[in-house]
């Protein structure tokens, strides 16, 4: 029997922009929170698999960014899954996929965003500077160093990537001094 999941596009939907239907299969393994396959079929004259979308601990989204009628593919980009942070809070960035020259590609200008003014940056930084100070039963402040991977959740290193998947790669280095302690050297 088959089961229409809600998510994804209607089979027959036309996903390539190529005039042919298409119908998407997702594989999950079943894994704690691993993993994901998208593969995406052709069901015109020549059936054929379009693409294999590897999706690893999220999934994906179909959708219309530019105003097409082309659903691009939104998904995150899982490789700093517990490189700063335990997983809960590893950061994965949105990516998205355009299909173009008959594959999916990245598409940076549908991941750009508009950039942060100089108070919303001013703001972010104190909030990273804010995930890393503890405060101790005696109330006493101590202050973690960013230069610690975990420490904070990474909330600099999460912010900063943020900044340069949505296009914004000054402002990163920006958010990075005014975070950065003063007195956390090395």
């Amino acid at each position: 029997e088959y089961e229409v999941d809600a998510d994804l596009p209607l089979p027959g939907s036309d996903l390539t922009g190529r005039g042919q239907p298409d119908v998407v299969i997702h594989e999950y393994i079943g894994g704690a929170h691993c993993c994901s396959t998208y593969r995406i079929f052709e069901l015109g004259d020549t059936f054929r698999e379009v693409a294999v979308i590897e999706a690893q601990h999220g999934e994906i989204e179909f959708v219309d960014l530019d105003g097409n009628g082309i659903p691009a593919i939104k998904l995150q980009d899982w490789s700093y899954a517990y490189e700063f942070a335990c997983f809960a809070d590893s950061y994965a960035p949105d990516v998205v996929l355009r299909f173009k020259d008959d594959r999916y590609v990245m598409a940076p200008d549908l991941m750009t965003t508009p950039a942060l003014s100089d108070a919303e940056l001013v703001a972010k930084a104190a909030e990273v500077k804010e995930a890393y100070r503890e405060v101790d039963q005696d109330g006493s402040v101590t202050l973690s160093s960013p230069a610690t991977w975990s420490a904070g959740s990474g909330a600099m290193w999460n912010a900063m990537l943020e900044l340069l998947y949505t296009g914004h790669e000054d402002q990163a280095l920006r958010l990075f001094n005014l975070a950065w302690p003063e007195w956390a050297h090395g």
